[in-house]
């Protein structure tokens, strides 16, 4: 399968647990072809993180940063691993015809791509418990 995307991280999301505190992190994604490429990010956990954009276009060459917010958490699980949060990228290479007219709405954009054609990079997420993180 060809690479159309480099994600950086490429395997995994570390999160620094702290109770009542908000946590960010940023995910690069870099377009490694010529065309526009759409993209949708997906959570097993989409109450507990919010993804913006969760949906775009990255046109040929170019890259984008991704936001991924962890909501603040109003005790930590113990262990800290017990979480088995994962996202995934799908992406998929606007054709020639798509490609002139970008528009549009990126999410109706990836939803005409063929399912056969998206390639999908998965991410663990990891968690440590923070210094400011006590019980009680």
């Amino acid at each position: 399968m060809q690479r159309i995307l480099e994600v950086n991280p490429s395997t995994e999301i570390k999160f620094e647990l702290v109770v009542g505190t908000t946590l960010e992190r940023t995910l690069r994604l870099r377009n490694k072809t010529e065309l526009p490429i759409a993209f949708k990010v997906k959570t097993t956990a989409p109450k507990r993180y919010c993804v913006r954009p969760n949906c775009a276009l990255i046109q040929g060459g170019r890259s984008i940063e991704v936001k991924i917010v962890m909501q603040p958490q109003k005790e930590l699980p113990d262990p800290p691993n017990i979480w088995k949060d994962k996202f995934l990228i799908q992406a998929g290479q606007l054709s020639e015809d798509q490609a002139g007219d970008t528009s549009g709405d990126p999410k109706a954009l990836f939803d005409m791509l063929p399912k056969t054609k998206l390639v999908d990079q998965k991410l663990m997420c990891t968690f440590e418990v923070g210094n400011e993180g006590g019980r009680g």
